[in-house]
Parts: structure tokens; C-alpha cells; sequence
């Protein structure tokens, strides 16, 4: 082992077991009181530094600061990877209003190759998104999360973003946006299996090339559920109830999209509610 500082000012000798650590070696307490973020943070930067994993016990985090995830400058280096005990027991929660939860990467370079798996993300209602990807991000898997009460968006990218994995993605209750990509970023093979949103505005906003959305789907949608109008890839198995949705999908001129075995259910009364609104001279 190594000597580390904690958060509180001890001296202790840090073990490496198994290639992993926890924040609880770092001064976390877990415990759904104490603020855990230094900790958290600590913890994430020395898992990077030394190239080992980051394990969260099945436990309620609470901080009151963006966490950032550390990542590689291409996939050939060590980047983050963080893995919970499962969604609905590992719980990073904040207790003050900050931009996001967690930010993936930094602006010195690429970053690439970030892991995040079964970890609960909980806005409550302070944090205005839940995940936000704002610099060149690539390589990364986004797998078994819950994510909700964001005042703004669950998952925000506003960079170039690609060759990423989004599985078992759950976002609840996240005030005008549940997916939410920039459109103004280069956007390309991305992944989407298996994902969920309900009690959104809008559910999915995903712009892109080579994109793939398979078996997802969004109920309690009140605006757009599938806004594909800078989208080119495919959506399959897409389910919805989503009865005070304005539009199923959302599409123009500009995309190109192959919709195979997709479901609705939902009235659709309001006059400009239909099931597939076509801007433009699409």
C-alpha cells in the first residue's frame, strides 16, 4: 500500500485490493448525511493516477459539487472506470444546486474509454443534469444507470461524442429533456440498447450518423418522444405510452432514419398531435 491523505486530515495506509478502491478508504461515510464529494472526487483521481477501479459500496453518497470523471486521451490508455453495486443500491445524490452530477472528461484533450456502471444518479431537484458530456468524448460505456430529478436534462452531451454504448440507461423525472444531443457536435455511432424515460417534456433528442436504437422506449412523454430530426441510423422495437405527447416521432429533410416494429399507444387529441410530424420538405 501506499500512505494517503483523507478528507478529514488523517494519514492512512491506502490497500489496493483486487485492482479496485472505494471512496470509504478515501473518508467516505455513505451514510445519506454526510457530504461525500472530496472523498468521492479523491478517490476518482487516485484510480485514475494508478490505473485501478473505482467500487461504490451499495450505499447513498450525497455531495454537493460536480463530480468529474477522469478519462484517457484514446483507448489505449487507462480512463475511469466506476461500477456500483447495483442501480437501486448505489446512490450518488446531491444536496445542492450545481450544473450536473457527474461530468464525463476535461477540455486539455480527447477523452476516451470512461466506464460508469450500476450507479443511481439522483439530481433531487437541485443538479440541472444528471450526466453532461461538454468536451470531445469517445470510446465510453454508459451502462445500468438511473438517473432522475434533474431540473433540466438526464443525459447532455453538447460535443462531438461517438463509438459509445448507452444499456439499461433509466431516466425519471427530469423536467425538459431525458437524452439531450447537441446538435451542433459530430455525433456518430452510438448505441442505444434497452433504454427507458418517462415523466420527461421530451424523451429522446439524438442527433447523429450510424446511429442505433434498439428496444427502447418512454411513457408520460408530454411534448416529443423521439425527436430524430438531426438523426440518420435506425430505431427498432421502440415502445411508447405516452398519451399527452404532442408527436411519437419527430423528423425532417435533414434525417434519415429506418423505424422497424415501433408501438404507440396514447390519444393524441390536440389538434397538432399526431404520431409522426414531418418538418420541413422531409
Amino acid at each position: 500500500g501506499s500512505l494517503h491523505q483523507l478528507a478529514n486530515g488523517n494519514v492512512a495506509e491506502l490497500v489496493v485490493e483486487n485492482g479496485t478502491v472505494c471512496p470509504e478508504q478515501f473518508g467516505a461515510k455513505g451514510d445519506g448525511v454526510t457530504d461525500d464529494a472530496m472523498a468521492l472526487q479523491n478517490t476518482i483521481n487516485y484510480a485514475f493516477a494508478n490505473k485501478v477501479k473505482v467500487l461504490l459500496n451499495a450505499k447513498t453518497y450525497n455531495i454537493n459539487l460536480s463530480i468529474i470523471v477522469k478519462c484517457g486521451r484514446d483507448n489505449s490508455q487507462f480512463s475511469s472506470y466506476i461500477e456500483g453495486t447495483s442501480r437501486g443500491q448505489t446512490i450518488i445524490r446531491t444536496t445542492s444546486t450545481i450544473d450536473a452530477v457527474i461530468i464525463i472528461g476535461d477540455e486539455e484533450g480527447d477523452n476516451s474509454s470512461c466506464t460508469l456502471k450500476n450507479l443511481h444518479i439522483d439530481g433531487n431537484n437541485l443538479a440541472g443534469i444528471g450526466i453532461k458530456i461538454p468536451y470531445n468524448t469517445a470510446n465510453c460505456t454508459f451502462e445500468n444507470l438511473k438517473i432522475n430529478n434533474c431540473l433540466d436534462k438526464g443525459f447532455y452531451t453538447l460535443n462531438n461524442f461517438y463509438l459509445s454504448i448507452i444499456k439499461f440507461v433509466r431516466i425519471d423525472n427530469c423536467d425538459n429533456y431525458g437524452f439531450y444531443f447537441d446538435s451542433s457536435g459530430a455525433i456518430t455511432s452510438i448505441n442505444f440498447i434497452s433504454c427507458y424515460v418517462q415523466g420527461c417534456a421530451n424523451a429522446y433528442t439524438v442527433n447523429g450518423i450510424y446511429m442505433n436504437m434498439i428496444n427502447c422506449c418512454a411513457d408520460n412523454i408530454s411534448n416529443i418522444v423521439l425527436n430524430l430530426s438531426h438523426y440518420h441510423g435506425s430505431v427498432v422495437g421502440f415502445g411508447s405510452e405516452a398519451s399527452s405527447a404532442k408527436h411519437m416521432f419527430y423528423t425532417n429533410a435533414v434525417a434519415n432514419v429506418s423505424i422497424i416494429g415501433a408501438f404507440t399507444w396514447g390519444n393524441f387529441d390536440a389538434e397538432d398531435a399526431i404520431h409522426i410530424k414531418s418538418a420541413g420538405d422531409a
